[in-house]
């Protein structure tokens, strides 16, 4: 019966790290957009 508290802290362990991928992802999609943003005002602005 040990291996399955192994298999359910590894199973948890996979869950968070794909959460934090997730909002590691959704984070650097949002600065990747704002960035864009702010070099396309900047763009504006030189002409």
């Amino acid at each position: 019966m040990k291996w399955l508290s192994v298999g359910g802290s590894v199973v948890d362990g996979i869950q968070f790290f794909y959460h934090r991928l997730l909002l590691f992802l959704h984070h650097l999609h949002l600065l990747c957009g704002v960035s864009k943003i702010g070099l396309s005002l900047v763009d504006g602005n030189g002409d």
